[in-house]
């Protein structure tokens, strides 16, 4: 497969030491031969722009032709990001605050090793810059990956709290998809699919990460939602839980799936065909037993579900809410204003 896109260099990006420890960087840099793998493996947690600007960097020292992104989906967003830039000329920050992407990238391979952000079947970059605390989504065609390759045994190891996060990110982007503005047929039939995948296996995986059957379940469920998101994109829930990942450390999943129960109350008036629908694939009578199998997961998966239980503070409350309004904001449903965010915070307080 390598081989189609030509006999260059390639530079494999991954995180700092979960790939390596494990032993997968290895088996690929053996595989690939390495003579022709130059390694970037200092991707971090919400990757700064800084971060791409490195690899970018390296890729065009090493003369690569062709990218692998290797891991969750931070090392898969960095990956992306610097396969596009690579041919564009410029910083990421720069793109992250709206310079046009002119040029096609190298070609990425994407390989998951988490079932959550759905990153290799998707046009998005999440990236940060650390000095404004904030993240911003670079969105382009030409960041879709060329091949993915989902492996459910990749993500075997995965410690228990990081099979829940990225499996309620997973939730959180069907759900999103489902509710959203740009709402349309194809893209509800993937997202309730993967709801129903994770409440059938995400459990599972947690309890016994070595459960074939459930990872295999929560990697189609990871792939799905990723689709789904692709052709809506996601809705007030995502910037709402940035500053909580930025301040508190928190991660992604488990930022977005703390404002679901809220956001499906005031979504409520204007999804009802599509709550109605949903209601029948999941064999539920109303909301309200819906919101009840959802605290349920959350309670199985040992997921905060109070943002006092994450050390925010009442009086972070307001700057959380000036800072959880971003441009995907504008899709969700049902109007969600800077007041209205801030609302939801002291309820969820």
């Amino acid at each position: 497969m390598v081989d189609g896109f030509g006999p260059g260099r390639i530079l494999l990006v991954t995180g700092k030491s979960a790939m390596r420890k494990s032993g997968i960087t290895g088996k690929i840099i053996q595989e690939l031969g390495p003579e022709r793998v130059a390694v970037f493996d200092q991707v971090e947690p919400n990757p700064s722009a800084l971060t791409v600007d490195r690899g970018v960097e390296i890729c065009r020292r090493e003369k690569s032709g062709l990218i692998i992104g290797l891991g969750g989906g931070s090392p898969l967003d960095s990956a992306k990001a610097m396969a596009a830039l690579a041919n564009n000329p410029g910083q990421a920050w720069e793109y992250l605050e709206g310079k046009e992407l002119k040029h096609p990238g190298l070609p990425l391979i994407a390989v998951p090793t988490t079932s959550g952000s759905g990153s290799e079947v998707t046009p998005f970059s999440i990236l940060t810059i650390p000095e404004k605390h904030l993240k911003f989504s670079l969105r382009h065609p030409i960041l879709y990956p060329r091949v993915a390759i989902i492996d459910p045994l990749l993500t075997v190891s995965l410690p228990p709290r990081q099979t829940a996060a990225t499996g309620l990110d997973v939730l959180a982007h069907a759900l999103e998809s489902l509710w959203s503005k740009n709402h349309q047929p194809l893209a509800a039939l993937f997202a309730e699919r993967a709801i129903e995948l994770i409440f059938l296996h995400l459990v599972r995986a947690y309890r016994s990460g070595d459960d074939p059957a459930a990872r295999i379940g929560m990697s189609e469920a990871s792939m799905l939602g990723g689709l789904a998101i692709s052709q809506t994109g996601t809705t007030a829930i995502h910037p709402a839980s940035y500053p909580l990942t930025f301040d508190f450390d928190f991660e992604h999943g488990l930022a977005c799936a703390i404002f679901i129960p809220s956001f499906f109350q005031i979504n409520r008036p204007a999804i009802g065909d599509r709550l109605a629908r949903l209601l029948r694939i999941l064999d539920l009578k109303n909301l309200e037993s819906l919101a009840g199998k959802i605290q349920t997961l959350m309670r199985e998966l040992e997921a905060p579900i109070r943002l006092r239980e994450i050390g925010v503070k009442e009086k972070d409350l307001s700057q959380l809410a000036e800072r959880g309004i971003g441009k995907s904001t504008a899709l969700n449903p049902v109007e969600c204003r800077r007041e209205d965010l801030e609302k939801i915070l002291k309820e969820i307080f």
